[in-house]
C-alpha cells in the first residue's frame, strides 16, 4: 500500500443509516480518518468523480442504484475505473464468502453482512495489496 491509512480517501455507500455509523466506526478503528460517505449508489458515482477515493466499501442491494449499476458506472469512466470496490452484503452467507475466498469476478471482494473490524481489514489489505 502506497499510502498510508491515515492519508487514504474511502467511499463508504450504504443506504441504511445504522450500517453506514458501524462501517465509519469500523474504518475509523482501523485508522482512515477522510472517510466520504453517500447512502445510494447514484450519489457514490458523483462522489468517486468528484472526490477520487482510494477504495470503495458498497452495499449492493440499494433503491435506486444498487451496488453493482454503480460499478458499472465507474468502470465506464476514466477518471473512477481503476478504483478498488469491496461489496458488503447480507445477500450471502459467511460460509458462502468463505468458498468464494473473498474474490468476486474481477477485481471486487465481498464481505458478507454482519461483518466484523477483522473481516474489513482482511479485505482492505488484500485488496489493497493487489494495487
Amino acid at each position: 500500500m502506497s499510502k498510508s491509512k491515515e492519508n487514504m480517501k474511502i467511499l463508504a455507500v450504504e443506504d441504511s443509516e445504522v450500517d453506514l455509523e458501524i462501517l465509519e466506526s469500523i474504518l475509523t478503528q482501523l485508522g482512515f480518518q477522510d472517510i466520504i460517505k453517500a447512502r445510494n449508489g447514484m450519489e457514490a458515482v458523483h462522489l468517486a468523480k468528484e472526490q477520487h477515493p482510494d477504495l470503495i466499501i458498497s452495499d449492493i442491494m440499494m433503491p435506486g442504484m444498487d451496488g453493482g449499476e454503480m460499478r458499472k458506472h465507474l468502470k465506464n469512466n476514466h477518471s473512477t475505473m481503476q478504483i478498488p470496490v469491496i461489496f458488503a452484503s447480507s445477500i450471502i452467507e459467511k460460509n458462502e464468502e468463505k468458498e468464494f475466498g473473498g474474490r468476486l469476478v474481477g477485481e471486487e471482494w465481498l464481505v458478507a453482512k454482519p461483518y466484523s473490524v477483522e473481516e474489513i481489514s482482511k479485505a482492505i489489505d488484500a485488496i489493497l495489496s493487489t494495487k
